[in-house]
């Protein structure tokens, strides 16, 4: 199996949407037992999970938006069927390439992260992988570029916008 495709996997926004709805849960589930008196601890954990969760949801609108209305081909041939020799076994059918939803779900993550922990330098570290999953969308040949470098923008945006505004939103408190 290519590596490639494996590390791509990080960016899913499906798995991060997952990732997300758990820590939702975790939270309330330990607000209501094992976190009854505030804690720095439990700020941390609220911080990150409402950050990460809107990061997340306000990059997939944006991400979705822009593909429809682009309306981008990808760079690559889908598979049917596996006798076409030129076809390209990780693209997909009926989705658009510009912007990568990948890039962006992963930068959105990793940009909450770094901004919820304080703005440390170990949490620049966060990007080295995160800088590998949208590399391997362009190796893996289905996005291209500027598809990685947009959908890196609005993830990274997405929770800077959500930082910039929470007090405004009341959130993150």
């Amino acid at each position: 199996m290519d590596p490639w495709f494996i590390l791509t996997q990080l960016g899913l926004p499906e798995g991060w949407a997952c990732i997300s709805l758990a820590m939702a849960i975790a939270y309330i589930l330990l607000r209501k037992t094992a976190w009854r008196k505030p804690s720095p601890e439990r700020r941390a954990f609220k911080r990150v999970t409402v950050l990460l969760t809107l990061a997340l949801i306000l990059s997939f609108v944006s991400v979705h938006a822009i593909k429809e209305t682009t309306r981008i081909p990808r760079p690559c041939t889908p598979c049917p069927s596996p006798e076409i020799s030129a076809c390209n076994p990780y693209c997909t059918e009926n989705d658009f390439s510009f912007p990568s939803g990948h890039a962006a779900a992963i930068f959105a993550a990793a940009t909450s992260a770094f901004l919820a922990f304080g703005r440390r330098r170990e949490a620049l570290l966060l990007y080295v992988p995160a800088v590998m999953v949208a590399y391997s969308r362009v190796a893996l040949g289905v996005h291209t570029f500027p598809d990685i470098l947009a959908g890196s923008l609005i993830g990274a945006g997405s929770a800077l916008l959500v930082w910039r505004y929470r007090g405004r939103l009341g959130i993150l408190a």
